[in-house]
């Protein structure tokens, strides 16, 4: 049980250092020692540790189905539904995915303050940030304004990143060009600090993004 914690955790700190290989063999062996224990969750489990790891590769295309099936095997976990507009984005069905983004935004109160809700939340909000969806920007915004400082964690399952840098894609979506980069430069900050180096490739290059754009 505590072994299988160990690798499951370097699983977890591979991704977050953007050495993904290594995060996608070390979860594999993670699931199989879940299997010899019977747990009931191995198989999810490992389905989210495979959704982080191919959101960062670029291959997040290839789970759609396996989210929509765990959307129906575990309906009360809010993280599922919240992925499913990124999944979609990733497949580019963007109209798909600004509507099922707009539904879970509109029952944004609804989602348990529990151990998942940042992880929900900040799933919704890169989607929103990715679609540059001003409206549901603006709530999600307010909503993790207050964790500014925080790292959204999803157990050893996997972690997506800073809050200060979905709050810097929130913020350009709105428009607000100038807050944007203060937010995007305080991720490269803090991941910089950290060493995760997966989230600071990405705050830079959205940084690269927002100079072009306004060049």
């Amino acid at each position: 049980f505590f072994l299988h914690f160990v690798v499951g955790w370097s699983a977890s700190f591979a991704q977050m250092e953007g050495r993904l290989d290594d995060a996608e063999r070390l979860a594999a062996e993670s699931a199989v020692m879940r299997g010899r224990m019977e747990t009931r969750d191995a198989e999810s489990v490992f389905a989210a540790q495979l959704f982080m790891i191919r959101m960062a590769q670029g291959r997040l295309h290839e789970l759609v189905e396996a989210v929509e099936h765990y959307i129906q095997e575990y309906p009360l976990l809010a993280p599922w539904r919240a992925a499913l507009p990124l999944a979609y984005i990733a497949a580019g069905r963007d109209e798909d995915a600004a509507a099922k983004l707009e539904e879970l935004v509109a029952g944004l109160a609804e989602i348990p303050r529990d151990f998942f809700w940042i992880t929900a939340v900040g799933a919704l909000a890169e989607a929103s940030g990715k679609l540059r969806h001003a409206e549901t920007a603006a709530v999600l915004y307010d909503a993790l304004e207050p964790y500014a400082g925080c790292i959204v964690q999803v157990g050893y399952a996997g972690c997506l990143g800073p809050v200060v840098r979905l709050l810097g894609l929130l913020a350009a979506a709105r428009g607000d060009r100038d807050t944007a980069v203060a937010h995007l430069e305080t991720a490269v900050a803090m991941m910089e600090a950290t060493g995760l180096r997966l989230f600071e490739t990405q705050a830079r290059a959205e940084l690269d993004e927002l100079a072009t754009a306004s060049a």
